[in-house]
C-alpha cells in the first residue's frame, strides 16, 4: 500500500529539516542567544549553526555507511548487538516522545497568548495530536510529501516578511562586535544550539533514503546551511528592530518581530493570523516527525503488532506529559536540559561509534550488498 512506502527522497528530507527547525524553538532563539552575548546574539547563532552542521554531518555519514540496512534498528543491532540496539531504540523513542510533549506544551502557550486565550491546553494538544496521528499512520513517505508542499507555504512568505523587516532595522544596535569575549560567544553558541534539539531524527530518517551517496549528503547539509543563514538573519533583525532589551524581555521575540513588520500595500493591518498559521504548520510537521520516528523505532524493536498500535501508545504518552508540564518556562528549561546532556551522546558520540563500527565491519557490509 502507499501508506507502507517508507522510501523518501533527498528533497523531502530537506523540506523536513527546514520546517522542523523553524518551529517553536526558533521563536525563542534570539532571546536565548541574547542572554549570553547581548547584541551580538547572531554570532552565538552562527556558532550553534556550525556545531549543528558538524552533528548533522556525523549523523548522515554514519548511517549512510550501512547501505545494506534499511532502518536505524537494523544498523544499531548490526553495529553493536541485538540487545544494545534494541535498548538504544527504546531510549531514542523516549527522547522523541519527551521532545514532542515539550514542544507541544510551548506551542499551547503561544496559542493561548496570541490566538485562543480561553481555550484549554488539553483541547489544543488533543487537536494537534489527532492530526499528527493521521500523518504518522500513513507512513514516512506520505508525511514527507506533505512537508515538501508545506515548506514553500512557510518559507516563501517568511522570507518576504524578513525582507520588508530590513527597512525597519537599525543595524547600529548590532555594534560593536568586539565587545564580547570569545568564551562568551562559544558558551552562547552551545546554548543557542537549543534550536536544533531533535537533530537525531536524521538517524532514523536518512536510512529511508531512496538514493544515498555523497551528493545526497551534500544536499542535506545544504539545507542546514540555508536554515542556519535564515536563523542568523532573523536573530540580527530581532536585535536591530526590537532592540536587545526588548528581545530579552520578550517571550517569543521571533514572533514579535514578524508581528511588527509592515508590508507596504498589505490588506492586513497586522499579520498575526498569517504568522501564527506558519507556526501551526511547522509545529504540525515537528510533532509528526517525532511521532513517526518513535513509531518506526518501536515497531522495529518489538517486531510485532501493527504500526497504529505503537502510534496510539506514543500519542497517549505525549498527551499525558504535555498536561503534566505546568508552565512554558518549565518546558523550556526541561528542553534545554535535555539538549545539554543528550546532544553529546546522540549527535556526536553515537554517530562516531557507528562510523568506527562500520570501519571494522566494512567487509561484511560489502558482502551483504
Amino acid at each position: 500500500m502507499f501508506s507502507e512506502n517508507n522510501k523518501i527522497s533527498v528533497r523531502q528530507i530537506q523540506a523536513l529539516i527546514i520546517t522542523y527547525f523553524l518551529g517553536v524553538n526558533a521563536t525563542i532563539l534570539p532571546r536565548i542567544a541574547s542572554e549570553y552575548v547581548g547584541h551580538n546574539a547572531w554570532l552565538a547563532v552562527a556558532v550553534s549553526a556550525v556545531l549543528a552542521g558538524a552533528g548533522a554531518y556525523l549523523c548522515v555519514t554514519s548511517v549512510m555507511l550501512y547501505r545494506g540496512k534499511v532502518s536505524l534498528h537494523d544498523i544499531l543491532c548490526f553495529a553493536f548487538s541485538s540487545f544494545v540496539g534494541k535498548i538504544a531504540c527504546v531510549v531514542l523513542t523516549a527522547y522523541f516522545t519527551l521532545l514532542a510533549a515539550l514542544k507541544l506544551r510551548i506551542f499551547g502557550e503561544i496559542v493561548a497568548a496570541y490566538l485562543l486565550p480561553q481555550t484549554p491546553l488539553w483541547q489544543v494538544a488533543a487537536l494537534m495530536l489527532f492530526l499528527a496521528f493521521f500523518a504518522s499512520f500513513h507512513g514516512v513517505e506520505t508525511k514527507s510529501r506533505a512537508s515538501e508542499i508545506l515548506v514553500f507555504i512557510v518559507v516563501v512568505p517568511l522570507i518576504i516578511l524578513i525582507f520588508f523587516g530590513i527597512f525597519s532595522a537599525d543595524f547600529s544596535n548590532l555594534l560593536p562586535i568586539t565587545q564580547v569575549s570569545g568564551s562568551d560567544i562559544l558558551i552562547g553558541g552551545f546554548e543557542s544550539g537549543f534550536v536544533f534539539t531533535g537533530l537525531p531524527f536524521l538517524l532514523v530518517i536518512v536510512p529511508m533514503l531512496a538514493v544515498g551517496g555523497a551528493i545526497s549528503r551534500r544536499r542535506i547539509l545544504g539545507s542546514f546551511a540555508f536554515l542556519s543563514a535564515l536563523l542568523i538573519v532573523v536573530t540580527m533583525l530581532c536585535v536591530s528592530v526590537l532592540g536587545v532589551s526588548s528581545v530579552l524581555n520578550s517571550r517569543h521575540p521571533f514572533l514579535e518581530l514578524l508581528f511588527v513588520i509592515n508590508i507596504p500595500g498589505s490588506f492586513m493591518e497586522r499579520q498575526n493570523a498569517l504568522v501564527l498559521s506558519f507556526l501551526i504548520l511547522t509545529v504540525f510537521i515537528t510533532i509528526t516527525v517525532l511521532t513517526c520516528c518513535g513509531t518506526v523505532l518501536l515497531r522495529d524493536t518489538f517486531a510485532t503488532g501493527k504500526r497504529r498500535n505503537y502510534c496510539y501508545i506514543l500519542l497517549a504518552a505525549i498527551f499525558t506529559v504535555t498536561l503534566l508540564i505546568s508552565t512554558e518556562n518549565q518546558a523550556i528549561e526541561f528542553m534545554q536540559t535535555i539538549y545539554r546532556y543528550t546532544t553529546p551522546i546522540f549527535v556526536f558520540a553515537l554517530p562516531v561509534l557507528l562510523i568506527l563500527a562500520a570501519r571494522f565491519k566494512s567487509k561484511k557490509l560489502r558482502h551483504e550488498e
